[in-house]
């Protein structure tokens, strides 16, 4: 089998988190549209982070916009009949199928043909999915809003007390009490965040001083006065140095004493 192929118990201990995080949106009232592998990010510890809310938005009733990733997208964002919170859990699907499968439920090298899939709810399952994990992704993949598992009665609940999930403890996992199955190792960090700075800074540091330059030379042709200048120099300046250091920087966990 494929080494990029996560067994379901490792594909148990990264999706509950997924859940975690989707939970918590939702309970906001944010959708994230773009559930996929490439937006998931592991820390030091080997948890996971939920990244990319690019276009995520605040949805309380339905929106119609077209977004979203080809082979994650829901059946509604295709077909334009306005969408909400289910699309998370269609894609939330998808995410757990490539876990355990390697690829998307649904791929074509026909566009239309792949749109069609979707539309349709049309896939295979591999024959080496368990029974529990092919019953949470079939109820998950659902064209049927009213049969979708996230947007019943129960809502979450009929994700995280599905059989597949038993021996997920979610309070642990939620509090990060559980022992990751991987952390990546990382060294000489400060090494390689010099060389990435190195690497990048010059050519950040002129597309922004260019973009920067712009809107000063804006400022100065309608009027402004010299000290207001000289301060939005400052200001930019200084912007330029978080420009550069923000791709970088690390993410701070406050905890409860």
């Amino acid at each position: 089998m494929d080494t990029l192929v996560l067994d379901e118990k490792h594909a148990r201990f990264y999706c509950g988190q997924v859940v975690l995080a989707l939970e918590y949106l939702h309970n906001l009232d944010i959708v994230h549209r773009d559930v996929k592998l490439e937006n998931i990010l592991i820390e030091a510890d080997g948890y996971l982070k939920l990244a990319d809310l690019g276009i995520a938005k605040i949805v309380k009733g339905r929106t119609y916009s077209m977004c979203g990733t080809e082979g994650y997208m829901a059946p509604e964002i295709l077909l334009n009949m306005g969408h909400g919170k289910p699309v998370d859990w269609w894609s939330f699907g998808v995410l757990l199928f490539s876990m355990c499968a390697g690829r998307v439920p649904f791929a074509s090298h026909n566009m239309m043909r792949n749109a069609e899939k979707i539309i349709l709810g049309i896939y295979c399952t591999p024959s080496h999915f368990s029974n529990q994990l092919s019953d949470l992704i079939n109820n998950l993949l659902q064209v049927d809003l009213t049969k979708r598992y996230g947007n019943l009665r129960r809502g979450v609940k009929d994700i995280k007390e599905h059989p597949w999930f038993n021996e997920i403890n979610w309070l642990a996992l939620l509090n990060h009490k559980l022992i990751a199955p991987f952390k990546p190792k990382f060294t000489a960090v400060d090494q390689v965040l010099k060389f990435k700075l190195k690497q990048h800074k010059e050519i950040r540091l002129k597309v922004a001083k260019e973009n920067m330059s712009r809107t000063v030379r804006q400022m100065y042709y309608q009027g402004s006065r010299d000290r207001d200048l000289t301060l939005h120099r400052d200001l930019v300046s200084l912007f330029l140095n978080y420009l550069v250091l923000l791709p970088y920087t690390r993410s701070i966990h406050l905890k409860s004493p």
